[in-house]
This record gives C-alpha cells, sequence and structure tokens, in this order.
C-alpha cells in the first residue's frame, strides 16, 4: 500500500515511465505543470478521463451534510459506464517535493509549477479503488452524474468536478 505523505506533491498517471514533467499549456493559458496534495490524492485514484464529483466537509459544510458522509472522509460518484475501466486501470503516483509548486487551488488541492519537475519517486497502484477505500472515501457508482452535480450544487459540501465533459449526456425525461 502507498501511505501518501502530507508533505509533498503527487501527480497520478496512467503512464508508467515518466522521468520529467515539463509545463505544458493549461486552461489559464499559462505555461504549468500540475500536482495534487495527499488531502485530495484520492480524487484522481481513477483514469484520467473517467468523470466524477468529488464531495467532502469544508469549512462551511453543515451538520446535516457532514452527516451524509456516513464515516467517510469524502465520496467520489462516478458513472457505471466507468467503473469496469476504475476497476482495471493501473495508475502510477508520482511524488514531488512541495518546493517549486505554488498553490493553484487550496480547496481541490491543486499546485503548480512553471518549472520542469523531476519525481523523487513513482509506485505503481495496482488496485486504485481499494486504495480509495483505505483512505476512507467511499466510491459511488451512478448511472449519470448530471442529477448528483445539482444535488451538490445545492448543498454546503466542498467539492471538485473533474471531466465533466466525459459524463453521459443528460437523458431527456418521458412523460
Amino acid at each position: 500500500m502507498i501511505h501518501f505523505l502530507d508533505q509533498k506533491l503527487y501527480h497520478i498517471s496512467e503512464e508508467p515511465n515518466i522521468s520529467s514533467f515539463r509545463p505544458r499549456l493549461d486552461r489559464n493559458g499559462n505555461m504549468s505543470v500540475w500536482a495534487i496534495s495527499a488531502h485530495r490524492v484520492q480524487n484522481y485514484l481513477l483514469p484520467r478521463n473517467c468523470p466524477r464529483i468529488c464531495v467532502w466537509a469544508g469549512e462551511k459544510t453543515n451538520e446535516q451534510d457532514r452527516h451524509k458522509l456516513r464515516h467517510a472522509n469524502s465520496i467520489i460518484a462516478i458513472e457505471r459506464a466507468w467503473f469496469e475501466r476504475a476497476e482495471s486501470t493501473p495508475l502510477f503516483a508520482y511524488m514531488f517535493d512541495s518546493d517549486g509548486f505554488e498553490i493553484e487551488d487550496a480547496n481541490a488541492g491543486y499546485f503548480t509549477s512553471n518549472q520542469d519537475q523531476i519525481p523523487e519517486d513513482v509506485q505503481e497502484i495496482d488496485d486504485p479503488l481499494r486504495h480509495l477505500n483505505r483512505l476512507g472515501t467511499r466510491l459511488e457508482v451512478l448511472e449519470e452524474l448530471h442529477s448528483f452535480k445539482e444535488t451538490i450544487l445545492s448543498s454546503s459540501f466542498a467539492f471538485s468536478m473533474i471531466r465533466m465533459r466525459n459524463a453521459a449526456p443528460i437523458q431527456p425525461t418521458q412523460t
């Protein structure tokens, strides 16, 4: 089992042999290497393109919503169509020292660097879903994510919605 260390940053990938991370153009028009804090690494223990909604109790989360976690640290919802890939895709955790990175989004645990980054270590995660469980994350497998998205947006949870452009389209309701 991999132990994710609080003082380290991580990049989770399906690629096993990355020796150097070079800045790439990001969604903000910056050249960046992206990494994730150990506190949010569970949000990335899924195939890269898998759409997901990740929720956890934040500073503004009320007691009613905290109770919905039912002894989990967080919940990650994925679509049933992605479950088999999530179950069978090995991942690799690249570890970095936090020097040279700056916080991009504290809520989501994102850090960026505009410099090349050489990982200190890489470890295979051959059973990512078991790691989710060990990290205290409950995996919810849903038919679609859009209804859950609306529920979370109206809640007091802290959240991150990742690769939602890959989510199944909303199906029209039949009358």
